[in-house]
């Protein structure tokens, strides 16, 4: 988009940003999206807009015959460009362009500069926006317009914070914002879009099911990494012990960044979930008896009082 700011330093800091960048194959653009996506997830952005691919037509630019996207980007809190660009995994000698925002210009404008048809690659409306995740803040004049600071509800005088805030939230999650507002004017001022912007995250993938984390799971031969999972995501993990092969991995299928994966040392975890390894020379009896069940392995401790607590483990559902 134009602007009338060509370059900021490393280490300036905004709230809203406007940025293209260079994408000269798909792995490097699909990079870009996954790790955008990732900030989105971590509740970052107050609006967050990837346009489609398109071909810059001006010769006197840099991006002059080269595949691009345009992103606009507005943060809860200020950010860096230095952070933008690490947290983006932006690779600076592909080229980009990364500035604040342009407060002169309309919030709508902006939008419509970054989905518009022109230089689009696809013609197909579908392929104008990557990603786009919650709402474009308003246009001065093209809302409510506050002329002075917004007084608590007579439902706010009557209950605690972490109350208003809990209820709210149950609202939000029924879709009745505008319900949340005018009950709840003053805390939702403050609390109310970051609140949605938190559900509207999860939703998709929590609300209604259960979902299993994504562990990375490590430490030294030994230390009960394969067995701890083999008991409690039986399901889902097997691996074959008389080789360094995984019988249900398929790289072709389960792909996915590094970034996306909890990783924790297995003896973390063992203590997290109250389990422990019985002693080596139970385990051997155990393995010379041919057991095949991993749960045999563990017992039930206590690591604050470092002592079994003397009940049986529990199944693998309380323990995911």
């Amino acid at each position: 988009m134009s602007t009338t700011i060509k370059t900021v330093g490393y280490n300036h800091e905004d709230r809203q940003w406007d940025a293209r960048v260079n994408v000269q194959d798909d792995e490097y653009l699909q990079n870009v999206l996954e790790s955008i996506m990732l900030e989105n997830a971590k509740g970052k952005f107050k609006y967050i807009l990837v346009g489609g691919v398109e071909i810059g037509t001006l010769p006197n630019q840099t991006d002059y015959q080269v595949k691009h996207v345009h992103i606009a980007a507005v943060f809860h809190n200020g950010c860096s460009k230095s952070s933008i660009i690490k947290n983006w995994n932006i690779v600076e000698g592909n080229g980009y362009y990364l500035v604040p925002r342009d407060r002169s210009l309309p919030y709508k404008g902006w939008k419509d500069h970054h989905t518009k048809e022109f230089s689009k690659i696809s013609k197909e409306s579908k392929d104008w926006i990557l990603y786009e995740e919650c709402e474009l803040p308003l246009d001065a004049g093209k809302g409510i317009k506050r002329t002075g600071p917004v007084l608590r509800s007579e439902n706010e005088k009557k209950m605690k914070t972490d109350e208003v805030i809990i209820d709210m939230r149950r609202l939000l999650e029924e879709g009745k914002a505008d319900e949340a507002f005018q009950m709840y004017p003053r805390n939702y001022m403050i609390y109310g879009e970051k609140i949605k912007a938190m559900i509207h995250q999860k939703k998709k993938a929590f609300f209604g099911k259960h979902t299993d984390p994504h562990l990375y799971l490590y430490g030294y031969p030994g230390t009960g990494k394969t067995s701890l999972f083999q008991f409690i995501y039986g399901d889902f993990y097997k691996k074959n012990l008389e080789n360094r092969f995984w019988d249900l991995y398929d790289e072709e299928i389960l792909t996915c960044p590094q970034t996306s994966f909890f990783q924790l040392r297995v003896d973390q975890l063992q203590c997290l979930l109250g389990l422990k390894l019985i002693p080596e020379y139970d385990r051997k009896m155990l393995k010379k008896s041919g057991n095949e069940d991993p749960a045999k392995l563990y017992m039930d401790y206590d690591y604050l009082n470092d002592c079994p607590t003397g009940l049986p483990i529990k199944i693998p559902d309380h323990y995911r």
